[in-house]
C-alpha cells in the first residue's frame, strides 16, 4: 500500500505569521506554530495546534515533511481522531530520542495510557527532507518513514478500539534546550548558547529522567554514548566501572576512556560528581596527558570534615590542593588556566607540565604516581562529563555546572 495517499494539506506557502492562521487552533496550555520563510517552525517551545477547519474521517493519514529546525527538535507529535480542536479524546504520536535512536509511542489522549511498546525508525535523527506519518486504518495504526531521497517504508503498527469516530488532526513539536549548550532558564537566560561544533563529547551516565532536560539510560552500554552526536566519540570502557543509579561508579577498578586528546589549554572539562565514600581519599574526576594537562580530583579530608579539589599546576610531579575549605562539590572541571568548583573558578593559574607524553583523556582512572599511595583512592561516581574546544565563558562554564547540578540531583 502506498503512503501517503492524502493530498498534501498545508504547505505554509504564507507570510510570516505569530501561528498557522484561522484554519488551526492552539490547543490550551501550548503556544502556536509559527510561519516562517514559509515552512512552519518552533520558536516559543511547546507549540501545538489542531486543523480545525473539517473534520476527516475515520480512516485518516496524518504525515509531515521535517525541515530545517523540526530537524533538532526534542519531541515532533501528530495527533489524529480528536474530539475537538482542545482534544479530550483521540491518539496522539510522540516521537523522541531515546538512547540515541529516535522511538514513536502512540497514546489514547483521554486517559494518557500508552498503546503497544515503542516503535524504533531506526535513526539517530531526522534529516531535512525526511517524511514520517501515520495511515490510521479502522483499528490498526501503522507507522511510516521516508527518508529524503529514498523510498517509504512500514516500520511496524498499533492496534487499538477504544476510538473509533472521525476527528481532527493536529501538529505539536518541543525543543527542550541541550544542557551543554543551552539556552538556559532565569537566571541564566542571559548567557549566550554555546555552538555545538564546540563540543567535544557529552557523557551523562546517570539513568535519571528530570523535570528540565529529559535524558534516559538503560543500560551501561547506552551511557557510553556521546550524546551530542551519537555513534561519533562514544567513550570506551577498557575496564569497565560500576553502573548505578548515580552513574559511573568505581575507585578506580574500572575507569572510561574518551579515545581522545586534549590538544591545548584552551578547552574546557567540566564533570557533575559524588563522593561515595566517606572515607580520607580521592576520587580521580579525569585526567589527560599523564598529567601534562589539567586534570581534576575530588577528596574528602575527615579531619576538618571539608571537602578538596586538586589540579596538577607548573613545577609539581602530581597535584596540588586547590582548596581545603571548600563546600560540597557538585560539579568541578578546568578551563584554560584555571581549575572550577560549582561553577566558579579559584585557586593559583594552571600551568602545563613541559615535555609530557600526551594520553586520552580518562575518568575515574588512577595516576600512575606515588600520589596515590599517600592519598589512597575512594569510591565515587561521575553522573555527566562534558568537554569543549575552544574554552567556553566563565559564565558559560556557570551554567553549565547549575544544568550539570539539576542532573546529578535529580
Amino acid at each position: 500500500m502506498s503512503f501517503p495517499r492524502s493530498p498534501t494539506l498545508d504547505r505554509f506557502r504564507r507570510p510570516d505569521a505569530a501561528d498557522l492562521g484561522a484554519n488551526y487552533s492552539i490547543v490550551t496550555g501550548y503556544n502556536g506554530l509559527p510561519v516562517a520563510s514559509y515552512r512552519c517552525a518552533i520558536e516559543n517551545s511547546p507549540g501545538y495546534q489542531v486543523w480545525s477547519h473539517n473534520r476527516f474521517d475515520i480512516n485518516q493519514q496524518i504525515w509531515a515533511v521535517v525541515e530545517d529546525e523540526f530537524v533538532d527538535m526534542s519531541k515532533l507529535w501528530l495527533s489524529f481522531r480528536c474530539d475537538s480542536a482542545q482534544p479530550t479524546s483521540g491518539y496522539r504520536c510522540e516521537i523522541v530520542q531515546e538512547d540515541g535512536i529516535l522511538h514513536a509511542r502512540l497514546y489514547n489522549i483521554s486517559t494518557e495510557t500508552e498503546i503497544d511498546s515503542s516503535i524504533s525508525l531506526g535513526i539517530i535523527g531526522f534529516s531535512s527532507g525526511d517524511l514520517v506519518g501515520i495511515d490510521a486504518l479502522g483499528y490498526r495504526f501503522t507507522l511510516y518513514y521516508r527518508p529524503v531521497g529514498g523510498a517509504v517504508v512500514s516500520l511496524g503498527q498499533w492496534y487499538d478500539t477504544a476510538v473509533a469516530l472521525p476527528g481532527y488532526i493536529g501538529l505539536g513539536a518541543e525543543q527542550l534546550s541541550r544542557w551543554w549548550t543551552g539556552p538556559w532558564p532565569a537566571p541564566y537566560n542571559a548567557v549566550p548558547s554555546i555552538d555545538l561544533s564546540d563540543v567535544v563529547v557529552v557523557y551523562q551516565p546517570k539513568p535519571a529522567i528530570d523535570s528540565i532536560y529529559g535524558r534516559t539510560v538503560i543500560d551501561f552500554t547506552a551511557s557510553l554514548v556521546n550524546i551530542n552526536a551519537p555513534g561519533v566519540n562514544d567513550a570506551l570502557a577498557p575496564s569497565p566501572p560500576g553502573f548505578s543509579a548515580d552513574g559511573w561508579t568505581g575507585n578506580a577498578s574500572g575507569y572510561i576512556d574518551t579515545g581522545l586528546i586534549q590538544l591545548s589549554q584552551d578547552e574546557t572539562l567540566l564533570a557533575a560528581h559524588n563522593l561515595v565514600s566517606s572515607a580520607s581519599g580521592i576520587f580521580r574526576v579525569f585526567q589527560s596527558s599523564e598529567m601534562g594537562l589539567p586534570s581534576v580530583a575530588i577528596g574528602y579530608w575527615d579531619v576538618s570534615n571539608q571537602y578538596y579539589l586538586r589540579s596538577n599546576y607548573s613545577g609539581e610531579p602530581g597535584l596540588i590542593n586547590y582548596g581545603s575549605a571548600l563546600p560540597w562539590l557538585a560539579t568541578s572541571g578546568v578551563s584554560e588556566n584555571r581549575a572550577y568548583s560549582n561553577g566558579a573558578a579559584f585557586g593559583s593559574n594552571i600551568a602545563p607540565l613541559a615535555g609530557v607524553m600526551p594520553y586520552t583523556v580518562t575518568l575515574m582512572a588512577a595516576h600512575i604516581g606515588e600520589d596515590e599511595v599517600i592519598d589512597h583512592l575512594v569510591e565515587g561516581s561521575i553522573a555527566a562529563f562534558v568537554w569543549y574546544r575552544p574554552a567556553i565563558t566563565s559564565a558559560q562554564i556557570e551554567a553549565v555546572s547549575w544544568a550539570m547540578e539539576v542532573i546529578r540531583s535529580a
